[in-house]
């Protein structure tokens, strides 16, 4: 009889073990991921934030839902964010933008800090690799903070531009000049001065965009390339005074 019962006794340790190795399996494939989806949880950037550098203020608006989306407003205005994408192992969130200029570029916020502090109190803004700012926290967002910001309709067309569209913008001096209102202005300054010039000026024109100002990569290059440009061409001839002769006298 117990000779029977052996083979029943050896299949029943051998189903226990098969369970054991599926459920340790599921458990393995919950934890995976687990840890492949909090992986993409970047912190939330949610609040006001100021820039040391312009003292221009910020405003992120994390929208409650499925998909990671953000709203973004900057000197009280909304931008149109077209994507969002998140690095958690960074702690940072990137936003693809249209700029006031029209340029589309991509916003890195980063958190400055240490990442075990609590409270997020700082954020590194990186403008497309083109201008880099430090943020500091002002305030979290109340209700009706949320509810302004979610009516406001990001502006459909420019605010300030150069004289070229930078919508087009193809080089990494264009993309600096639209991401600078002040170059902007500049560009367009010269622009206007070069038009009504004559055609020896707008000759030369072309070689100081290709062997000055393209020649440069940061702002303050550019900044200076410009104003002695401005200078060049606003400079006005220098006009001989008119000679003046003596009157006659009666005895002549």
């Amino acid at each position: 009889m117990d000779e029977l019962q052996q083979p029943v006794v050896g299949q029943s340790k051998k189903k226990k073990m098969v369970a054991a190795v599926v459920v340790a399996a599921l458990i393995a494939v919950m934890v995976a991921a687990y840890f492949a989806l909090s992986g993409n949880q970047a912190e939330d950037l949610s609040g006001v934030w100021k820039s040391q550098d312009s003292g221009q203020t910020y405003v992120l608006d994390k929208i409650a839902g499925d998909k990671l989306d953000y709203r973004l407003t900057v000197a009280g205005h909304r931008l149109l964010v077209e994507s969002v994408d998140a690095d958690a192992t960074h702690h940072q969130i990137s936003l693809t933008v249209r700029t006031d200029s029209g340029l589309k570029a991509i916003w890195t916020f980063t958190v400055a800090q240490n990442a075990n502090d609590k409270k997020i109190s700082s954020l590194t803004l990186d403008q497309d690799g083109l201008a880099v700012e430090s943020l500091i926290f002002q305030r979290l967002l109340t209700k009706t903070d949320k509810v302004r910001i979610s009516h406001l309709k990001p502006n459909k067309n420019v605010l300030w531009s150069p004289a070229f569209s930078c919508e087009k913008a193809a080089t990494d001096v264009e993309r600096l000049i639209c991401t600078y209102k002040e170059l902007a202005v500049m560009d367009s300054q010269v622009s206007r001065l070069v038009k009504s010039a004559d055609v020896n000026t707008k000759n030369v024109q072309k070689v100081w965009l290709k062997e000055v100002r393209d020649m440069c990569n940061d702002q303050s290059c550019l900044r200076s390339a410009y104003q002695a440009r401005i200078e060049t061409l606003t400079v006005v001839p220098d006009v001989a005074d008119p000679v003046i002769e003596d009157e006659p006298t009666e005895e002549e």
